[in-house]
């Protein structure tokens, strides 16, 4: 069960905030009692002192008792005003991240590449801090602040209003003041926020490349660009600090020029004896509290103004609708080649999005399983940008099949990799069981393909952690189905050389682990995910031939129920494969089974006679 996630209905700041109104309820209910009964402790405190000026001493008891009840009283309901807002907002803070990451996940992967980590965790840190403090401080000083002084200024008035009115002219002047600072404020706040982005994508950029660095002798180059963008952070931070925490003085100075008046008015009532010594001291207090908020308020003000560039970078990277041709998006679009349809797609007007739009095949699609019994792909082009840099390619397969691809560097292996990922918006078609791959909702997607690619990414946890990573959180894995993917990958038998065996950590990124280790790690991860379709974009390149035999053996014995689709530059796998398609510059100039292919005049035998040379002399060669 999810704990955080964004709320139901339209997305607002407000929305996330009365999702939790019980929270709300009690800590408003707290608020008001503190910021209301708050008023007669200096009124009891003043006639506490008139009480002891005239001796009565039954009466000093009296007040002195309850001037403690009242003061434990409100401060009780500030205990709990508190609690449950700090509650609420840290509920706030988790389902905005929550939903902050779910929609940076949901972007299509052409989109989604060309972010920077430092940008968006400046954005899930840094701004969603500064959003909620800002909010929760908002709301917190509208009851310390605003109720307070309104419960202050009535009681003054009901006192004096003479007085009152003649001593509170500056205080609308204060507030006006730091609203006059918006603009100046969100400017240098949203200068500041970008500047924190781009220092921590620097800095991230550092760390993970330090050893290259080092090796060519940049790392004085790119300190030095790190410590220019840390100066432009600082620089700007400190210009909105300055106009924040400047006027401070300003404000409390302004707000404070009505003690004057109290003490002249005030103390002219006294010797007049329309006032007492201890009503006096009570109205003392009173607008010495009052006018104190004053300077609150204009800080509130301030900090808000600030806080609205941070909101404006999270919503901007919120605003993320569902992918170009998943169900969510076809939901939404009823009305084919509308606008409000198209930009509900994230890749709007792009070929992918615009062919769904034309009504062809890719409806919405039952909610039900795919095997995989068939793939079928016509006409497909692939690119990024507007250039194809693919195709078309058109291929027939079925389940239990292994199909070949290959072809020389920059032949468009990757790139039909990554189409057949469906995580990229191409064009032509691409059929799953008569499904339209672009049409699948992610979810279901990523149940149908597993992928290993050539440059394997690891986490930073375990091999188990690594090669599980498909599994549901919390569920135990599946030991059979893990022992079959380690054996597949020719990882089963090297596990005793790893110190902790499984719960080895492989580091960041798997530094500490070898390139064919590596390698390894990530087909098994494939492996190991229940899905029909299998995607190995040259997955033996780090692996020597004995190696890479055991684990196509592996592939074809263990795994017969799956359409494994087998991107290499090495030939000697594909005598076990069923198809086997040559791409040069990105089209297809051969197609067929192996036996047929190598006898076939063509680039397919010129690469084979020229691997299987290379082998029979490699000892020669050494």
């Amino acid at each position: 069960m999810r704990l955080f996630g964004p709320p139901k209905g339209k997305e607002t700041l407000v929305r996330y905030l009365w999702k939790y109104r019980f929270q709300f309820i009690i800590s408003s209910i707290g608020g008001i009692l503190y910021n209301t009964v708050i008023v007669f402790s200096p009124i009891l405190l003043g006639r506490l002192i008139d009480a002891a000026g005239s001796g009565a001493g039954q009466k000093v008891l009296l007040s002195a008792a309850l001037f403690v009840g009242v003061t434990t009283f409100f401060q009780m309901a500030r205990w709990v005003k508190r609690w449950f807002m700090r509650d609420q907002f840290n509920r706030v803070a988790c389902d905005l991240r929550q939903t902050f990451l779910e929609r940076m996940l949901s972007r299509n992967a052409t989109v989604l590449e060309k972010e920077t980590v430092g940008d968006l965790m400046s954005r899930t840190v840094g701004d969603i801090t500064l959003v909620v403090d800002t909010v929760m401080t908002t709301l917190n000083e509208g009851w310390d602040t605003w109720l307070l002084m309104i419960s202050f200024f009535v009681a003054m008035l009901f006192q004096d209003w003479q007085v009152t009115l003649m001593a509170s002219l500056m205080v609308p002047v204060t507030i006006v003041l730091a609203q006059s600072m918006r603009h100046v404020l969100y400017r240098f706040s949203m200068a500041a926020r970008k500047a924190s982005a781009e220092s921590n994508s620097s800095l991230q950029r550092y760390l993970s490349a330090v050893a290259v660095l080092r090796l060519f002798g940049r790392e004085e180059k790119e300190a030095e660009e790190i410590h220019g963008t840390f100066a432009r952070q600082a620089e700007f931070t400190i210009k909105e600090l300055l106009i924040q925490q400047a006027l401070l003085p300003v404000y409390a100075l302004l707000a404070g020029l009505g003690i004057v008046v109290v003490l002249a008015l005030g103390g002219q009532r006294v010797v007049e004896g329309q006032w007492t010594i201890g009503s006096f001291n009570a109205y003392l207090i009173m607008f010495i509290a009052f006018s104190g908020r004053t300077r609150v308020a204009a800080r509130v003000f301030n900090r808000w103004h600030a806080a609205r560039a941070a909101w404006v970078r999270v919503k901007e990277k919120m605003l993320t609708t569902p992918e170009a041709g998943s169900e969510e998006c076809q939901g939404s679009c009823t009305d084919s080649r509308t606008d409000s349809c198209i930009n509900s797609c994230t890749d709007s007007r792009t070929d992918s999005c615009t062919e769904f739009l034309a009504g062809s095949s890719r409806s919405t699609f039952p909610d039900e399983a795919l095997h995989a019994d068939t793939l079928e792909i016509r006409g497909l082009r692939f690119g990024f940008g507007a250039q194809d840099f693919l195709g078309p390619i058109t291929l027939s397969a079925r389940k239990g099949q292994i199909i070949g691809i290959t072809g020389p560097v920059g032949s468009g292996k990757s790139l039909l990799a990554q189409a057949l990922t469906g995580l990229y918006p191409y064009k032509g078609s691409i059929r799953v069981d008569g499904r339209e791959l672009s049409g699948l909702a992610a979810e279901k997607r990523s149940r149908l393909i597993a992928y290993a690619g050539h440059e394997q990414l690891l986490f930073s946890m375990t091999i188990r952690e690594n090669v599980t990573l498909t599994d549901p959180v919390g569920q135990a894995p599946d030991v059979p189905l893990l022992k079959q993917a380690l054996a597949a990958a020719a990882l089963q038998e090297e596990l005793p050389r790893f110190e902790q065996g499984l719960e080895t950590r492989v580091g960041e990124k798997g530094v500490l682990v070898s390139g064919g280790q590596r390698q390894r790690i990530a087909l098994a991860r494939a492996l190991y995910a229940p899905a029909p379709i299998l995607i190995l974009d040259d997955p033996f390149s780090a692996v020597d031939i004995a190696t890479e035999e055991t684990i196509i053996n592996h592939l074809r014995k263990d795994y017969p129920d799956r359409l494994i689709l087998l991107l290499s530059h090495r030939l000697n796998a594909f005598q076990h494969a069923d198809q086997v398609l040559v791409l040069r510059q990105g089209g297809v100039i051969q197609s067929g089974p192996h036996d047929v292919l190598r006898l076939e005049p063509g680039l397919y035998r010129d690469i084979l006679q020229a691997q299987r040379f290379l082998e029979e002399h490699a000892d020669e060669t050494l």
